[in-house]
């Protein structure tokens, strides 16, 4: 019915170090700093180097993920302009990943997901033999699955190929 099995890439991307918020900034509008954006540039470099390519890349509508995914698409040779903002990503739990998730069109293979925590830590825990108590800013998960469907997603199908933390010097594979 279905034929041959898709093998389903999941890049996981925790958004860069942000700006501090305080009163005078609304927490959307928050932006990368320096070091955020350099901390984004490895992982982004990382991928490049292992010459990934994505056919969609969907972020949190917050500013300092959308400024995460374009350091990434800019990296891999994406197009900025095609980068999916996502309200729904901003501060989203586990659940609401999952949605996200599986509402992605089955033709798609490769994707690259930019987010917040604590939903992408909760959302990762589950694929590790270890749990992590945070995933830290600029973490890069990811996953593979063998599915027709991006429904198929789940920690009884799906490994973990790699976690690479722009601040470790090497990645930690399963």
């Amino acid at each position: 019915m279905f034929g041959k099995k898709h093998i389903r890439n999941l890049i996981l991307v925790r958004h860069g170090k942000a700006e501090v918020g305080d009163i005078n900034i609304h927490d959307a509008d928050r932006k990368l700093v320096e070091s955020g954006r350099k901390e984004t540039m490895k992982v982004a470099e990382k991928l490049k180097s292992e010459h990934f390519s994505a056919d969609l890349i969907v972020t949190s509508d917050a500013r300092r993920a959308c400024e995460t995914a374009a350091i990434v698409a800019e990296s891999i040779g994406y197009p900025e302009d095609k980068i999916v903002h996502l309200q729904s990503l901003y501060l989203a739990d586990e659940e609401s990943i999952y949605a996200e998730i599986f509402a992605f069109p089955d033709i798609i293979e490769k994707v690259v997901l930019v987010g917040h925590n604590p939903g992408l830590t909760d959302f990762v825990n589950p694929f590790l033999d270890y749990p992590v108590a945070s995933m830290e800013t600029s973490a890069m998960v990811k996953l593979q699955f063998s599915s027709n469907r991006w429904f198929g997603i789940n920690p009884g199908t799906c490994k973990l190929v790699q976690w690479f933390g722009a601040g470790s010097s090497e990645s930690i594979f399963k």
